[in-house]
């Protein structure tokens, strides 16, 4: 059980977080990972609806299933350097995002994972060839390549 008034959340000292743990706490403003973070279970953040700050730990390799799905306040994600997988909705419906970073080391991308997205104005990825398969370029245009990329969104990205 977690307060419902709870505003800031720091986790120090562990290596893993569960399965909904933090779901469908309005409140959380801001979130401070552990480096150590090596496994967020689905729907970890899902719904923190005020949530407008976090880091995602630099040791996590996927992003699972619905973590942070409906955060309707995240304005920027920046996903580590050695990321490798975004489940299915892991970054739908968050409907203030307007900056993503996607390093080239992201060999699957789920379903859905920036659909709802009406604000996505910058996404960042060191190969855009590659991304571009990913999101199977779905509304994106203005896309170039040199090393930092950038695609401009003119509608919500679905089933990407």
């Amino acid at each position: 059980y977690i307060p419902s008034r709870i505003e800031k959340v720091t986790v120090t000292d562990a290596n893993q977080i569960g399965a909904a743990s933090f779901r469908g706490c309005s409140n959380i403003k801001e979130l401070n990972l552990n480096d150590d973070i090596t496994s967020i279970g689905e729907h970890c953040f899902q719904e923190c609806i005020s949530l407008k700050k976090t880091n995602i730990p630099t040791s996590l390799v996927d992003i699972k299933d619905y973590t942070y799905y409906n955060c309707d306040s995240l304005v920027n994600v920046e996903c580590p350097s050695n990321l490798k997988t975004i489940g299915n909705y892991a970054l739908s419906n968050n409907e203030r995002l307007s900056e993503i970073t996607i390093p080239s080391t992201v060999k699957n991308i789920g379903e859905g994972v920036l659909s709802g997205q009406t604000l996505l104005e910058q996404i960042d990825n060191g190969d855009i060839d590659e991304l571009n398969k990913k999101l199977k370029k779905k509304n994106i245009q203005n896309v170039t390549s040199n090393n930092v990329s950038y695609g401009y969104v003119r509608t919500t990205l679905e089933s990407c």
